[in-house]
């Protein structure tokens, strides 16, 4: 059993955020100038038209509140920002299609502006901050304009004019004193800008990304400062205190919406007439829409947890369902996927987990042709993000708007390219407008558990919402808060957060991939491109294993890799407090909100029990007692629960609590030291795996009860002679054929992979070269022997993953956890790795239909997470090109439930060619 590492469990950094704004280069928008030129010739000459005439926008205007002289705070109108990043009003810009010249026309400003609002900067100044080739005066557009033009008759103005599909509103095309002795084009410009906005610039994405960031952080820190008797609009200024204080974030990407209880199934909350004033309730969930804007550029998240810190049952059925459909989308986003199939996509699966939690009654398919979806979620999956926070460009030309419920409601029907940013924001409300007319319709009435449904009538609603580039291959999220319930206990528990990090990676941006939703489904054990497996030493290449002088004496059964040398002066290790740090309810607690490690023994106890019916069955490592209630609710004749630790006596009490000391006798004890009433077991029944699958190495104590305790036919000697490296000697295996006992789980599957993870290794390994002015590198070489254990986003991985070892523990002797593999890793994509990253998956073959899951990045998250060894190297891979190497795995001879690990990996590239040896120690 694993516990939450010492990162995780340490209090967060006082200090209130780790960014601060930066510098936005004007690049970005003479790129996006550049870009809409490129693109407006290329529709020039498809039409044999003439490349003469400038395109002409006039930027934004302040605005007084109403008769009053109040002004307003000024935002400039998006398409002139985003052409020409100019933040003051009353300008107007021009680009000669001829010359491509980029022109500026300043307001000019009357003596006294001086004295009230500052400085009159020269045009000068504007030429140089926005990096236009000319700056003139707003009266003097029809004299320049006029001079520059090179073609005949009047000079031709592409202006700005065309419907948004968001707002359903028209552009507003320029207008000035003169403007009559131009030609005005007002149908050609506003499809090709719109289509130039649609997918983002590195440098835009930059801006995209920090406003991720800051308002991420901002989320997290409402998220930890929530409590029952506040107000909403307390939370909204929370947000707004903290992406403007750290983040120079003076606008919002729109209206906050803080809303709790009943309220969150306002889709719109925070408007005037409801303004984020309800007072905050024990048992509400708070449904929180806020994002910043950085520089014009927004962000759009979506974060909804209940208030009191912890999720009832009914709110992470609802949630879940909500967090299922939002990782189901990301995982399957990649350039050529249709919109509209990503919403059926999210829909479905709120209304499978709907039906599951009995709301919902009936044949699925049905339900999505009656689009009972749209009751439940009348919104769209997701809009365009960026310089708007509903950016245009979702129905160009040729994109019709689908007409059915809820669909008509998406904000764009495209197939993804690769480049767009999205939001991802599936939703489950409770909207009794939609309900109630629903349970009355012949067509859907039949489908809806009417007790459940007004059980939920005051509900309100979740909304779980991220902010997603669509990248060659697939999708980045962009957005870094806490997803997992339980992560969002953890944090709001007072957790830091990331919750193994200090700052880098979101731990809860997984997305649940259908390979691994175990439940009726085939688990995967090896990848399709994977040629090579786990192979003992002796099928090893000598190359491989001859490493160095230090290394050459690997022997096949316990290969040595205890040549670390951090143990001198340190005598205290994880066998010093391993029992006793199970005894505080914590980790069980942990354990236990680990809904894919717990409904998967819970499913595989349940749906098989015919190999529990009148069994005798082991728990070994049995904590609270969970999987032996399990057990003897599906019939076993009786449960031996063996727990070391102090909890014992509460594993007691719950047995006694819940009427089955007869059938479970709890036994306090090692395993190895224990006896118990009976000579031998049907079944043993255990969640051995730690961090690394072998972390704290409890499977040796599986093994050894297996040996002593399970029900056998026969035992078949083999008899090996193995010399041993260091003294020459042999030794006799004997492996014993379970073919009547039952091990549950009986496989067990290492993976390795490599990723991307340049942020987070500056923050966790590089900043010990400088530490408050100090050179602390003599740090590093420990950090990096210590393997991270932490939640890695899919999007980071750039190579395949190769299976290193599997294990199957009916058969296996203990000395096999002890393991050198090859490995292969090939790069999917042109890229850096910084890091390697290890998984596992654990099966249950016995079962009717094969069951298990998985610990790997593009699963569901559970409490192992997956193990990240950094390299000290960091290698530019191009696609296609391998590192090659092994894998050598070992329990520390100092201490057996610590695990040595020597990595051997080399890369011969285009780019990058490098051979290394690295030696990690889980502790």
């Amino acid at each position: 059993m694993a516990k939450p590492s010492r990162e995780a469990i340490s209090m967060a950094s006082t200090s209130p955020s780790s960014l601060s704004p930066p510098t936005v280069p004007m690049e970005l928008h003479v790129s996006n100038r550049q870009k809409l030129l490129k693109s407006l010739r290329q529709h020039l000459s498809n039409s044999s038209r003439p490349h003469h005439g400038f395109v002409l926008l006039q930027g934004g205007e302040e605005q007084t509140r109403y008769c009053t002289d109040h002004i307003e705070l000024f935002r400039q109108e998006s398409y002139f920002a985003y052409l020409f990043g100019v933040r003051e009003p009353g300008f107007y810009g021009a680009i000669d299609i001829a010359t491509g010249k980029s022109i500026l026309f300043a307001p000019r400003l009357p003596a006294d502006y001086a004295v009230w609002l500052g400085e009159i900067k020269p045009v000068s100044y504007f030429q140089e901050r926005y990096m236009v080739s000319m700056v003139y005066y707003t009266d003097e557009i029809v004299q320049l304009l006029v001079d520059q033009y090179k073609g005949s008759g009047k000079p031709l103005l592409f202006l700005l004019f065309g419907l948004n599909t968001d707002s359903n509103n028209f552009s507003k095309p320029a207008e000035f004193e003169g403007i009559e002795k131009f030609e005005r084009d007002l149908t050609t410009l506003h499809p090709v800008l719109t289509e130039c906005r649609v997918c983002k610039s590195d440098l835009e994405l930059a801006l995209i990304q920090f406003a991720n960031k800051i308002s991420s952080e901002a989320h997290v820190e409402v998220m930890r400062k929530t409590k029952a008797g506040m107000k909403e609009y307390q939370l909204e200024s929370m947000f707004l205190h903290h992406t403007y204080i750290y983040g120079g974030c003076r606008h919002c990407s729109y209206t906050c919406i803080c809303a709790t209880g009943e309220s969150s199934a306002v889709l719109h909350y925070g408007h005037a007439a409801a303004p984020n004033d309800r007072i905050l309730e024990d048992g509400d969930m708070a449904l929180l829409d806020m994002g910043a804007e950085y520089s014009f550029y927004g962000s759009d998240i979506t974060c909804t947890f209940p208030v009191n810190g912890k999720f009832t049952s009914d709110q992470s059925l609802i949630y879940n369902a909500v967090l299922d459909a939002h990782n189901a989308v990301i995982a399957a986003m990649k350039p050529g996927v249709s919109w509209v199939d990503m919403h059926k996509l999210a829909e479905k699966i709120i209304l499978e987990s709907l039906e599951k939690g009995n709301i919902l009654v009936g044949n699925l398919d049905d339900m999505m042709v009656e689009r009972v979806g749209a009751v439940f979620m009348p919104h769209g999956l997701g809009h365009l993000l960026g310089i708007d926070t509903h950016d245009p460009g979702g129905y160009p030309k040729g994109i019709e708007r689908p007409k059915e419920p809820g669909l008509k409601s998406l904000r764009t029907a495209r197939q993804l390219l690769e480049g767009m940013v999205i939001t991802v924001e599936p939703g489950c409300y409770f909207i009794d407008a939609l309900l109630v007319p629903a349970m009355e319709s012949a067509n859907t009435s039949k489908f809806f558990n009417c007790e459940i449904v007004d059980k939920f009538k005051n509900f309100g609603g979740v909304r779980i919402e991220s902010d997603v580039l669509v990248t060659a291959n697939g999708s980045k999220n962009m957005t870094k808060v806490p997803r997992e319930t339980w992560e969002i206990e953890a944090v709001m528990a007072g957790g830091p957060w990331p919750l193994n990090r200090a700052s880098g990676s979101n731990t809860a941006q997984t997305s649940t991939n259908s390979s691994n939703q175990f439940e009726g489904t085939k688990i995967r054990f090896q990848d399709a491109d994977d040629d090579g497996v786990a192979t003992d030493n002796s099928n090893l290449d000598e190359s491989i294993l001859a490493v160095d002088k230090a290394t050459e004496d690997v022997s096949m059964g316990e290969p040595d890799v205890s040549f670390v040398d951090s143990d001198a002066g340190d005598d205290k290790t994880s066998a010093d407090y391993y029992f006793d740090s199970y005894s505080h309810f914590g980790i069980h607690e942990e354990m236990l909100k680990d809904v894919v490690r717990t409904k998967t023994y819970q499913n595989v106890i349940y749906q098989n029990k015919f190999l529990f019916q009148n069994k005798v069955v082991l728990d070994v490592g049995a904590g609270t007692g969970i999987l032996s209630l399990f057990c003897a609710k599906a019939g076993a004749a009786h449960v031996y629960a063996v727990e070391c630790s102090h909890m014992a006596d509460m594993a007691k009490q719950i047995v006694e609590t819940n009427g089955l000391s007869d059938v479970i006798t709890v036994l306090k004890g090692k395993i190895e030291e224990i006896e118990l009433p009976v000579a031998k077991v049907d079944i043993i029944i255990s969640e051995w795996m730690g961090y690394f699958l072998l972390f704290e190495n409890m499977l040796n104590t599986v093994l050894y009860a297996r040996d002593k305790w399970l029900k056998f036919l026969h035992d078949s000697l083999c008899v090996c002679c193995v010399k041993l490296i260091f003294n020459l000697g042999y030794m006799l295996c004997i492996y014993r054929s379970v073919n009547d006992g039952v091990v549950l789980p009986d496989k067990a599957s290492l993976y390795l992979t490599a990723i991307e993870d340049a942020e987070y290794k500056d923050d966790k390994i590089e900043f010990w070269n400088n530490v408050y002015g100090f050179d602390m590198s003599c740090i590093k070489k420990q950090a990096m022997m210590e393997p991270l254990v932490d939640t890695v986003d899919q999007n980071q991985i750039v190579t395949n993953s190769h299976l290193l070892k599997t294990m199957d523990i009916s058969k296996m002797a203990p000395g096999d956890a002890s393991f050198t593999a090859s490995f292969k890793l090939v790069a999917q994509r042109d890229d850096y790795i910084h890091a390697f990253v290890a998984y596992f998956d654990v099966s249950f073959t016995k079962c009717h239909k094969l069951m298990g899951f998985s610990t790997g990045p593009k699963s569901r998250a559970t409490h192992w997470k997956q193990t990240v060894l950094y390299l000290e190297d960091v290698l530019t891979i191009c696609e296609g090109e391998a590192i090659v190497g092994s894998m050598t795995v070992a329990p520390n001879k100092k201490n057996p439930r610590d695990v040595d690990i020597m990595v051997k990996y080399s890369l011969s590239g285009r780019r990058c060619v490098v051979s290394r040896v690295q030696f990690y120690k889980m502790r």
